[in-house]
């Protein structure tokens, strides 16, 4: 027979069900911003595309953080546990421990879902960029003699912007630099 001070009493479910639920409902509805939503573009905007993968993935995966938090709350409710098995100090150093525990476990899901944000945001950018990247591919290999080379030069910090990539360097090594990642296959 399991002693009973072993199990979770019903004052530690509704702990960590209440801190999973906060967690996910918190982190889901504080949302990201990228200012460059707002630029104009002629075509699909790639930064408000970069953003909605985003959000919608944080939005999946703390929606399931804060799902765990609302089962366990459910299960506590149905099941037949003791209300307190310990004292008030007890409760306190469980309920620090399981913040802190939350608190890792936000910061982990928020890294794995930028992961998975990335890889569905990658592409699709790409794809929209891939014109203007070829566009100034040419102008960089002729070491950017051309009638503009600063509207080619805004054009390539754009796509460093949107993929992320450091932009230091000649106008050649810039496209160096982005060279693999638009010499991926197309996405389907």
């Amino acid at each position: 027979m399991l002693d009973p001070s072993l199990i979770m009493d019903r004052t530690q479910i509704n702990i960590i069900s209440i801190l999973l639920g906060g967690a996910g409902l918190f982190i889901v509805l504080t949302g990201f911003n990228v200012p460059e939503v707002n630029m104009t573009f002629f075509d699909t905007n790639p930064f408000a595309v970069k953003r909605d993968e985003i959000e919608s993935t944080m939005k999946w995966a703390f929606t399931g953080v804060a799902l765990c938090g609302f089962l366990l709350r459910l299960f506590a409710e149905i099941s037949d546990r003791p209300n307190r098995s310990h004292d008030w100090r007890y409760y306190s150093i469980f309920c620090a421990g399981c913040f802190i525990a939350v608190v890792m476990l936000a910061w982990g899901v928020t890294i794995v879902g930028n992961l998975i944000a990335r890889s569905h945001w990658e592409p699709k950018v790409i794809e929209l960029q891939r014109e203007n990247f070829e566009r100034v591919k040419p102008f960089a290999e002729h070491d950017g003699k051309a009638n503009d080379t600063k509207a080619l030069e805004r054009q390539l910090s754009l796509i460093e912007e949107l993929l992320e990539v450091e932009s230091h360097g000649d106008l050649r090594q810039r496209v160096e630099r982005l060279q693999p990642i638009f010499t991926k296959p197309p996405s389907p």
